[in-house]
């Protein structure tokens, strides 16, 4: 860029400083000067806003004129909620140039993605912006993955798990993605910290869009008030507004919602729309037709700085009934995946942690007679231990392809185990090897975690020494992660860390916990094959107690610096929850190892680098020894 353009530039963005706002809204700039980029949008070219009507009255509110301060959208996955915050930035950075804050769930690869994925593209593809930022091969360009420099303004990227991000100079513009993934810090509430910045500037603006999760979390927490501990909840938007549609027959306009579509034998080509004012069906060669009449309407309103509009991928042109329903039927049996139709396709929160947890004589009850060790279906075991001073308690679990889980055995091995030299590590190591008896083959352990978090060199020594590649220290952390990392976020983790020491692996056990007690609930198919579903033995090992302990934990809300939270507690205290600790480092062990599933389903079904087994039979008395009540067990 030559020096005359560049001075032409910072002349005018001078003078957009000392100028009023401009008549333009957000929704008319983005028809007149957006175009949308192949990386990040099925419709590359020219930003059409008739495709995605939903959005114009969110991008009203945004623009400077508005009183709106604060706009909340709680919508599904794949509406466009990203593009509104695009074209948020696109206008800022062209009409009214100003410092901007983009806050996503983490630095990387969050943040990372949304620079490098969405925004260059936007910045690179619609000519108003591209020569606002300069080319970031350019010394002291002020452009990067971090950071783009605009004249007159910027736009910062930080992460909500990096308070230090949020804390420094003022912004006017705060945009807030994924509101319900951000993890709580030590610091403080991330989205409080976030608004902080904005004091300076009355005349500010903040967006936050999410997809829901539970009642009270995250965007809902916004939206409808903070819940308390006392169940009470604090204040919520002053205006919400919800995307619905008219019947083609009443007129009467309703919010969709998945209760509304009905079909027959799943099959999706049955699907029909049904009005709850007059019982009106509308069939799939209507679906065009009746989208077309969504509009926003109000159903709360006590003021206009803060408002929250919903929208579903039910309402919405750009997706169809029958994707949304043929994800409802794939998902049928998995509660893991029926979560993430639920929250991200009907927009609807999940209720499936609401009231008590599910009690373990229900489990007793349903336990089954095996026909030997490894019944048929299972095709890898993996083990969790659980790190206690005085003992080891071990579980092995079999798993099919879709996670059905058999648990196959339960031991616990007393003894000191502050050092590896100790004869209870002997025993443990050596119960390692066993072998346990299928229908037509005998199986070994083909992965395991064993607790490190309460004698950590220990457990790192013991699993040195077993020369495994699949056996894994493990220390268990509460919070919005996932069962285990990824591998782009545990390289990462471990770049960053300056200890030599032996890292853990990170297990997600809030997740971990979830997704068990939801499998827990589920009732067996009637072919006998059920994704997900928990099989138990008929075994003294597998007792009244077990189960107890399998139990042993609730999810409650706690209000937590300002911010709602769900919390797993104990559900009495001193409860001991071993055999809980143990499934989840389990099932850690199976997501660590990856399974090449294809490769299972012929031959042998263990890894190659196991050692030589020893075979011994798992029936007979059970090792579980009462011990005195009230020793309070934690991670």
């Amino acid at each position: 860029m030559s020096y005359q353009k560049q001075s032409q530039l910072f002349r005018r963005g001078v003078a957009k400083l000392f100028t009023p706002p401009p008549d333009l809204t957000v929704a008319e700039w983005s028809s007149e000067y957006r175009y949308l980029s192949n990386e990040s949008s099925a419709l590359a070219g020219r930003y059409d806003l008739s495709r995605t009507p939903h959005c114009e009255l969110p991008m009203t509110l945004l623009s400077p004129k508005n009183p709106c301060k604060r706009v909340l959208l709680p919508w599904s996955s794949q509406i466009a909620k990203t593009t509104v915050a695009e074209n948020f930035i696109g206008y800022i950075m062209h009409q009214d140039p100003a410092p901007v804050l983009v806050v996503q769930p983490n630095v990387e690869p969050m943040g990372k993605a949304f620079s490098t994925d969405r925004l260059a593209p936007m910045i690179r593809d619609t000519p108003a912006l591209t020569d606002l930022v300069k080319d970031s091969d350019k010394r002291n360009s002020g452009n990067t993955i971090g950071r783009k420099t605009f004249p007159g303004g910027f736009i910062a990227i930080a992460g909500a798990n990096s308070p230090a991000g949020l804390a420094s100079r003022p912004i006017r513009y705060l945009v807030c993605d994924e509101l319900n993934r951000w993890e709580s810090t030590k610091e403080g509430n991330s989205l409080l910290l976030a608004r902080k910045r904005l004091a300076r500037f009355p005349n500010s603006k903040e967006l936050t869009v999410s997809s829901r999760t539970y009642d009270g979390i995250g965007i809902d927490a916004e939206v409808f008030g903070a819940i308390d501990d006392d169940g009470e909840r604090g204040d919520g938007a002053d205006q919400i507004y919800y995307w619905s549609l008219a019947c083609l027959k009443c007129g009467e306009y309703q919010y969709p919602e998945f209760k509304h579509l009905k079909f027959t034998d799943r099959d999706v080509e049955t699907i029909t729309y049904e009005c709850e004012s007059c019982g009106n069906l509308h069939g799939l060669d209507q679906e065009d037709e009746i989208k077309r009449t969504g509009k926003y309407i109000l159903k709360h309103d006590e003021g206009v700085e803060i408002v929250a509009l919903f929208a579903n991928t039910l309402g919405t042109l750009i997706c169809e009934w029958r994707e949304s329903v043929q994800a409802f039927l794939s998902a049928q049996g998995d509660p893991d995946k029926l979560q993430v139709v639920v929250n991200t396709d009907f927009n609807e929160t999940w209720k499936d942690l609401e009231g008590d947890g599910i009690q373990g004589n229900e489990l007793y009850e349903k336990r089954e007679t095996y026909a030997q060790d490894v019944p048929e279906g299972a095709q890898v075991l993996t083990f969790g231990a659980d790190i206690q001073a005085d003992r080891i308690e071990c579980e092995v679990v079999g798993w099919s392809e879709d996670e059905e889980s058999w648990s196959i055995d339960y031991q616990i091995f007393d003894g000191d185990t502050s050092s590896t030299k100790n004869h209870v590590w002997d025993d443990f190591k050596e119960y390692l090897t066993t072998e346990f008896k299928g229908k037509d083959r005998n199986y070994t352990l083909s992965a395991g975690v064993i607790d490190a978090g309460y004698l950590p060199s220990v457990v790192h020594s013991f699993v040195k020494s077993l020369n495994r590649r699949y056996v894994w220290a493990g220390i268990g952390r509460a919070g919005k992660r996932p069962i285990v990392e990824s591998k782009e976020l545990r390289q990462l983790r471990l770049r960053k860390s300056r200890s030599k020491k032996k890292k853990s692996e990170i297990i997600g056990t809030d997740e971990a916990k979830t997704v068990l007690y939801s499998r827990l609930k589920l009732k067996q198919n009637e072919s006998g094959i059920t994704p997900g579903y928990c099989h138990f033995p008929i075994d003294p090992k597998y007792d009244p107690e077990h189960f107890e302990q399998l139990t042993a934990e609730r999810v409650v809300r706690k209000l937590i610096q300002g911010q709602t939270t769900l919390k797993w507690v104990l559900n009495h205290a001193g409860q001991r929850n071993e055999p809980l600790d143990c499934r989840v480092y389990s099932h850690a062990a199976l997501r660590l190892m990856s399974p090449k599933w294809g490769r299972l389903s012929g031959a042998v079904k263990q890894t190659p680098e196991a050692p030589i087994a020893k075979t011994i039979t798992r029936r007979g008395s059970p090792l579980r020894k009462k011990r005195p009540s009230g020793f309070v067990n934690s991670w």
